[in-house]
């Protein structure tokens, strides 16, 4: 075995390499582990972003259905349920949009997590969706210290359900207030039956009043409140081609006539 100057050894039957100095290959081992560990440190500010901009995208989409909703259901006519396509098309455009912007924040966050794009599929589950989305760390992350790992998923837990129960309350409220709301315009329109204090039943003057309505809408407004204002229904002519239905307050008087095929309703006020 022969050795050279420059630290090679070798023989008749190969070359071998290796060092003078082993403290040498210690330390540039340790470099190339600081080098590594520096890049994973220089990776989470990124994926934090990227998470948060989930968040933000997930805001973006709850608020873009709660608008569409918002403008869909301002175009509708009271009477007559008729859809202003202006507003269907601003509401399906502002859907659309907060739909791909969060579909696109969702696909970056599952190239964060190392997950199937499959799971696209489960975005109907959505409570579920916001869970997995949200807790599970990304498998490109480095690994946390597990106090706080767990103090911030248990965080995120507490903030997602605050959220929906507001929702869920909101939602509630308002369903609340359009039976209400409902109520008032319908005693708006036919007038109250009950009778006042000092007035006699016969002193009121009732007026009447036209309005062209098809026959199922006309049926359907008196029913809906016809328990709290006191109406029974009583059937005037009943055929094949005509049909006219009188709605009778308690007292005698005739609030609505509803007749078809003209579609007109007849609603007696009385003041």
């Amino acid at each position: 075995m022969q050795s050279g100057e420059d630290g090679f050894a070798w023989s008749g039957h190969g070359i071998c390499l290796h060092f003078h100095d082993i403290e040498q290959f210690l330390l540039l081992q340790n470099e190339i582990a600081k080098y590594s560990q520096g890049s994973e440190e220089d990776d989470l500010p990124d994926l934090r972003v990227r998470r948060a901009v989930w968040w933000l995208s997930l805001v973006m989409f709850l608020g873009g259905m709660v608008v569409a909703y918002w403008v869909h259901s301002s175009g509708l006519s009271f009477w007559l349920k008729r859809v202003d396509w202006w507003h269907t098309i601003g509401a399906v455009l502002i859907a659309g949009v907060s739909l791909v912007i969060f579909v696109i924040a969702s696909r970056g966050r599952m190239t964060d997590m190392g997950a199937s794009m499959r799971l696209l599929w489960l975005l109907p589950a959505f409570p579920v969706w916001v869970l997995f989305m949200g807790l599970v760390p990304g498998a490109t992350e480095a690994k946390p210290d597990p106090v706080r790992a767990t103090f911030r998923q248990l965080w995120i837990v507490f903030l997602v359900g605050s959220v929906l129960a507001a929702v869920l309350a909101a939602a509630f409220t308002w369903l609340e207030s359009s039976k209400f709301d409902a109520n008032d315009s319908t005693r708006g329109v036919l007038g109250d039956s009950r009778p006042k204090a000092g007035v006699s039943p016969s002193s009121n003057q009732p007026e009447s009043k036209s309005i062209a309505m098809s026959y199922d809408d006309c049926l359907s407004l008196i029913r809906r409140t016809g328990t709290d204002l006191g109406v029974a229904p009583i059937n005037i002519v009943e055929t094949d081609i005509m049909r006219m239905v009188r709605f009778v307050a308690s007292d005698g008087t005739v609030l609505v006539t509803c007749s078809r095929p003209d579609g007109k309703a007849v609603i007696t006020k009385s003041d």
